[in-house]
């Protein structure tokens, strides 16, 4: 029975842990995607964000260059008013006056110019306004003299020949004015009259200050946000530029005009990087840990598993428990509350098997019967029988508290003692007849009041082949404490009708 209990509580035990890993590792793979998915979504959604800010501000600067610009041609009536010099220098006045009251109400330009085809003008025609680094005031400075560099010279002229080249306006890479010292980035576009170009009008952005921006863009508690322009170098107020690979550039740069979502390692450990291309085609990027990204749903994940496991620990805490009462309930006399019958012969089939095997065996075996059940049922009814043999339980619990105490038949009792009792089994039988025969002297005819002959033997291998010999041993040393106590107190006898079924 015992072994049949843990089978089934080994089932269900492997049944629910089964059915829970299954069922969770779905859930949390599932969920994990989820979440991983979310944090990739707000990661986004941030460099969207952050972006637009930073185009809010190119896009404002392209305005102003393309209105300008618009004006500055519908100000020039023809070309050719170039040549004449009064023209050209009334011409750079108004201009020049139009572009400096922008720059004052506009803090983030930090140079702007507008410079002639020299073509049709001198090589120095035209005007360069910039703002100190000091104290912000807008200053007129000295046009750059194209006839002095060659038209491939980038860092000198480029911010003339590009555009020129291309026939549009171009946003130019990050670059020193060596002019002014700015940091800068330049949107430039040349100006044409019917096919024919007029010059070049360009404002100046100071890019330190973009960069400060971008460093100030915070993600949980260590990432953060750098620019990379077209042609892959990084751009960052900070001292230290991440080991990005050239694999996660190529990704980043074939976005176009959507997040793209890379990843990096550095020192074992997973950086995610979103980016998004903004308005000039430099790239916003932003760079956080893998592990502090996903941190708060392994949290949530934790918690789930911690959770079920508690789920399925109770489940099966109950379950176990239902299965362990529902055994005990069939192990269990309904009468006494004692161990059934059925419990009993269990627990003989454990110890034969034992000493058939040639185990070293220590027990002890106490049969009890109570004494008068017969003439109780007889003379009073199995009401009174039924209450003797409850008294008749309460008494032997009490005399043996430590032991377990089987019903075996209608009166009849068993206690097995284990190794650590066996020692005093002479004892403890010897204090029970002393107690009954004690009670015995004060008797009367009282269902309350049961009286009960014992016999014990320890088992002995030298003599004892079996259980069933330890227990004949047992059984006939009861029968003569019954005689002996029958002998001593004749009285009893009729206490049931016949004696003879004692």
């Amino acid at each position: 029975m015992t072994q049949t209990r843990n089978n089934l509580i080994s089932i269900i035990i492997v049944g629910i842990v089964t059915a829970g890993l299954s069922i969770g590792s779905i859930s949390l793979m599932s969920f994990r995607n989820v979440v991983q998915n979310d944090n990739r979504q707000v990661l986004e959604y941030a460099c969207r964000q952050n972006a637009e800010t930073i185009n809010t501000r190119l896009l404002e600067t392209e305005v102003l260059v393309h209105t300008l610009s618009d004006y500055y041609l519908q100000m020039l009536r023809d070309p050719m008013d170039l040549k004449d010099e009064d023209a050209l220098n009334q011409y750079v006045i108004d201009t020049q006056k139009l572009a400096y009251s922008v720059m004052e109400n506009s803090e983030p330009v930090v140079a702007a110019y507008f410079r002639f085809n020299p073509q049709l003008t001198s090589s120095t025609a035209g005007f360069f306004l910039s703002r100190t680094k000091t104290d912000g005031t807008v200053n007129v400075m000295i046009p750059t003299d194209l006839s002095l560099y060659d038209c491939s010279d980038v860092q000198q002229v480029g911010w003339y020949y590009i555009p020129v080249e291309k026939g549009e306006a171009v946003w130019l890479q990050p670059h020193v004015n060596v002019n002014n010292g700015y940091y800068m980035i330049s949107y430039v576009q040349p100006l044409y009259v019917d096919g024919q170009l007029i010059g070049v009008f360009g404002m100046d952005l100071d890019y330190d200050s973009i960069l400060k921006n971008t460093a100030s863009i915070h993600l949980y508690d260590s990432g953060y946000a750098l620019l990379m322009d077209r042609n892959g170098s990084f751009h960052t107020a900070a001292s230290q530029i991440p080991p990005i690979g050239s694999d996660t550039i190529a990704e980043i740069r074939e976005g176009e005009d959507t997040c793209v979502t890379s990843s990096f390692s550095e020192k074992q450990q997973l950086y995610i990087t979103t980016s998004i291309r903004m308005h000039n085609g430099d790239y916003l990027i932003l760079v956080v840990s893998e592990k502090e990204l996903d941190q708060a749903g392994n949290q949530m994940i934790f918690t789930i598993v911690l959770f079920t496991m508690a789920v399925c620990t109770c489940i099966i805490l109950v379950l176990s428990g239902m299965i362990n009462h529902m055994m005990n309930s069939t192990r269990t006399d309904p009468l006494t509350g004692c161990k059934n019958r059925d419990a009993y012969l269990e627990k003989r089939s454990s110890l034969e098997n034992g000493i058939q095997s040639g185990k070293e065996m220590h027990f002890a075996i106490i049969v009890l019967d109570v004494n008068g059940l017969k003439g109780i049922n007889d003379r009073f009814g199995h009401t009174f029988g039924d209450q003797l043999l409850i008294s008749s339980t309460k008494l032997l619990k009490e005399s043996f508290p430590k032991e377990t105490l089987y019903r075996i038949g209608g009166d009849e009792f068993v206690i097995i003692l284990d190794r650590r009792s066996c020692a005093v089994a002479a004892k403890m039988v010897h204090t029970f007849r002393k107690n009954n025969e004690q009670a015995a002297e004060s008797y009367t005819m009282d269902c309350n009041h049961p009286l009960i002959s014992i016999g014990y033997a320890i088992y002995d291998s030298s003599i004892h082949y079996s259980y069933s010999d330890t227990f004949t041993a047992a059984d006939e040393d009861m029968y003569q404490d019954k005689k002996s106590f029958y002998e001593k107190h004749p009285c009893y006898n009729n206490r049931r009708k016949d004696q003879k079924n004692d």
